[in-house]
């Protein structure tokens, strides 16, 4: 039982050093390259840059990668539909949306602007309804609870999608603007983590190790 329970003792101990060795050997790969990480970053802010220089390429970008994922989405569909149909199995679902996704994509690559369109009414609607539902559970809240907060929140995502609603290229820049202040932040990030590994340099972590 004494060898039992010692045996144990040592796996575990072996076990603690191991992923202890991991991270020592990982902090080290991080500082000897920590320019690549200050290069993402760089490139990730020059992401963003191009994002709000060039918005209408960004956009279009967009609704190619949704035409991809559309046509992937339709060739799995249709795999999946013929196997089933082999076996015996309900395939008439899988088929319509292997043309449902075909047709998505089709209109996606032939008429962008049609996408950008519904894609920018349905974010406007969605900040509407959800909004609205804001603004209604606020009165369901108690007025030390953050009612006021949740009114104004709510309030603000009405007003945006009546914006959007009624101007949908709104809607569009200003995912673009999410898109470039996601690029931005992480870019930065990565830069700092890069500069701060590089300030302290390899010696460091391989002093820490021992």
């Amino acid at each position: 039982m004494v060898a039992a329970v010692q045996w144990e003792g040592e796996a575990g101990d072996r076990r603690n050093g191991g992923g202890g060795d991991f991270l020592d050997i990982l902090n080290l790969r991080v500082a000897r390259h920590w320019w690549a990480f200050a290069i993402r970053g760089a490139l990730a802010i020059a992401f963003g840059v191009l994002a709000l220089a060039w918005p209408l390429i960004t956009l279009l970008t967009l609704v190619l990668i949704f035409a991809v994922y559309c046509i992937i989405d339709a060739v799995f569909s249709a795999v999946l539909a013929v196997r089933g149909a082999r076996h015996g199995d309900r395939w008439g679902l899988l088929a319509f949306n292997a043309v449902l996704g075909l047709v998505a994509a089709g209109i996606a690559l032939f008429y962008p602007g049609i996408t950008l369109l519904v894609f920018a009414i349905m974010v406007g609607a969605w900040a509407l309804l959800t909004g609205a539902l804001a603004i209604l559970a606020a009165f369901r809240l108690r007025h030390d609870h953050g009612r006021i907060w949740m009114i104004v929140g709510g309030a603000a995502a009405v007003v945006l999608g009546i914006l959007v609603l009624t101007f949908p290229p709104v809607a569009l820049f200003w995912i673009i603007w999410m898109i470039a202040i996601q690029a931005f932040v992480a870019g930065f990030a990565l830069i700092f983590l890069g500069v701060a590994v590089s300030m302290l340099g390899p010696g460091f972590f391989q002093t820490a190790a021992r």
